[in-house]
């Protein structure tokens, strides 16, 4: 029986073989090709010729057809493995120091980017080891920059950038003066309020949009861009934080030229001749930054800088020298934000747009009226070395008003004005300055994948020092009205000068030191210490940290005591 069975199974397959040649040897032939040549008599021994198709039933006679191979639809998908191409450049990864993401077509990028600044600072001078909580100048690590931002370029015409600040320690009541008023009512509907004193030193965290915009570029000599940025006014304001030479900006930049560092409008920019010339300008609300315009009113602002060396080879074809402008007006009666503090580089307020009044009563000094603003600017790089200077007028229009009623009406009306400037020498001991790239241009990003990255990247080292002068003035009444007997009319008079060092561990990683002493000639207390000590005068309206002092803690740094020092270090990060 299982012979049987073996014998059906044999038979079986036999016959689905035979079914299979069968319908092989059916199928038709598309056309009759030539017929495969048998070896020639000087073919040499083993040579063969070409094995003809599957074998069928024919007479010796006949001719030998080779069915050739079907033509391949070129619609159908192929299921055959392929090797696939490299591209010619990656999809993602590092370049010119910025991570990138970007589609096959290159019409879309995405940059990764981002900034951390962990500061250390310490004050020094006549009388700060007896300050009271809350003045600022103890010694202290803190975050001054912590952001994240997202940039890129659409269909190679669009550029976006959008910045957030995470950072900037901050304590609120930090002198623990604050307080609230708390009520209840009773069953008999009395109402009873008292104060409440708010919590001391309570950490604050306050995200704030920095950078906002879209640019388009048209070409290299026409971009339009719009949103919020860094105003168009001075080279200092103009350069990223990121590769600033020293850790914070100039006086002159800070209290005169950019108090405010953006604002929001819309700026035409450009740079003509390979760069030789270099221009940017545009409407803004005159505000600040995140703050819509409240009066209706625009500043129109900008900057332009040649270099007319730039085509040769001399020592001088990096000479850089430029100009800026700003006008704008304030409505007296929908603008009622002070006037900015003026400050050294660690935060200190040497003058502040408030005041007691000899009432008793707070006064705010706040912009109304014409506000224009011009400066000049010179960058010379000489071999190892970089000169960077800049000077700054500024005329701003004010009003005085209480406290509470800063949008009935005002007291008087005056003007603040002043002049600044500062000279700054650099040197790159080790590396160079390409570290950096273009201080003062602040373009959008804009990656060129075709240039070839430094292997390993670079490092460098860079040294300054800087001298630097602020000399304003404040009249409170010279355009209507009368001086409070406690109105600050008088000059705003800082003599600065600083040292520091930066080493550059790539462009992403940088390591900075400042040391810095300011300097207020004739600076003396609001009241005197004593009978007949000096007090304060429209001589010098500024105010040094040792002026802070209640009398009879220290009355003799209170009384003299005109100069602040300041150390500062910073560990960096920049992607």
């Amino acid at each position: 029986m299982s012979f049987q069975l073996r014998s059906l199974r044999v038979c079986a397959l036999v016959a689905i073989h035979s079914a299979a040649s069968t319908a092989l040897a059916q199928e038709p032939v598309p056309a009759e090709q030539p017929p495969v040549p048998a070896p020639s008599a000087d073919s040499p021994p083993g040579a063969q010729t070409e094995p003809a198709g599957p074998a069928s039933t024919v007479s010796p006679t006949s001719t030998v057809e080779v069915a050739p191979t079907p033509a391949r639809d070129p619609l159908t998908i192929s299921t055959e493995p392929s090797r696939p191409k490299s591209p010619e450049r990656p999809f993602a990864g590092w370049h010119q120091g910025v991570f990138f993401l970007r589609d096959s077509t290159d019409n879309f990028r995405l940059y990764l980017q981002g900034r951390l600044n962990v500061d250390g600072y310490a004050p020094f001078g006549p009388g700060l080891s007896q300050l009271g909580p809350g003045s600022g100048l103890q010694p202290t690590f803190f975050l001054r920059r912590a952001r994240m931002e997202i940039s890129g370029e659409i269909l190679k015409m669009f550029q976006f950038k959008l910045e957030g600040e995470w950072g900037q320690s901050a304590a609120d009541n930090a002198n623990g003066q604050a307080a609230s008023v708390a009520c209840t009512i009773d069953a008999m509907g009395v109402r009873t309020c008292s104060n409440r004193a708010a919590a001391i030193g309570t950490a604050t965290q306050r995200p704030a949009t920095q950078d906002a915009f879209i640019n388009y570029r048209a070409a290299d000599e026409l971009n339009v861009q719009v949103g919020q940025f860094k105003i168009p006014f001075s080279y200092e304001n103009r350069s990223s934080e990121n590769f600033s030479p020293f850790m914070e900006s100039a006086l002159s930049t800070r209290a005169l030229a950019a108090p405010l560092v953006r604002d929001i409008g819309a700026m035409l920019w450009g740079e003509i001749s390979k760069g030789m010339l270099f221009y940017s300008g545009g409407v803004f609300n005159g505000d600040g930054p995140n703050r819509p315009n409240g009066d209706r009113r625009f500043d129109l602002i900008g900057r332009a800088f040649v270099k007319p060396l730039s085509g040769g080879t001399g020592p001088f074809k990096g000479l850089h020298i430029g100009a800026s402008g700003r006008w704008g007006r304030r409505d007296a009666g929908l603008v009622g934000y002070d006037l900015s503090n003026m400050t050294t580089q660690g935060g200190f307020a040497f003058w502040r747009p408030t005041y007691t009044d000899s009432g008793g009563q707070l006064t705010h000094i706040m912009p109304s009226g014409a506000q224009r603003a011009v400066a000049g600017e010179l960058f010379l790089p000489l071999s190892i070395f970089d000169l960077t200077s800049e000077v700054v007028f500024n005329s701003s229009e004010t009003r005085e008003a209480p406290d509470g009623f800063q949008l009935q009406g005002h007291e008087r009306r005056g003007r603040l004005k002043g002049l600044g400037y500062y000279v700054q020498l650099g040197a790159w001991l080790y590396g160079d300055r390409a570290i950096v790239g273009r201080r003062g241009y602040g373009t959008p990003a804009q990656l060129k994948l075709d240039k070839v990255d430094p292997d390993p990247p670079p490092h460098a080292v860079e040294v300054l020092v800087r001298f630097e002068q602020l000399r304003a003035s404040y009249d409170g009444s010279i355009r209507q009205g009368a001086d409070d007997a406690k109105t600050p009319t008088g000059d705003i008079k800082v003599n600065a000068g600083g040292v520091g060092i930066n080493y550059w561990f790539t462009k992403h990683i940088r390591l900075s030191a400042n040391g810095l002493v300011y300097g207020f000639p004739d600076s003396a207390p609001t009241s005197a210490s004593a009978m007949g000590g000096p007090v304060q005068t429209s001589r010098q309206r500024a105010i040094a940290p040792a002026q802070s002092l209640a009398k009879g803690v220290d009355n003799s740094a209170r009384d003299s005591g005109s100069v602040l020092y300041e150390a500062m270090v910073r560990f960096g990060l920049a992607l």
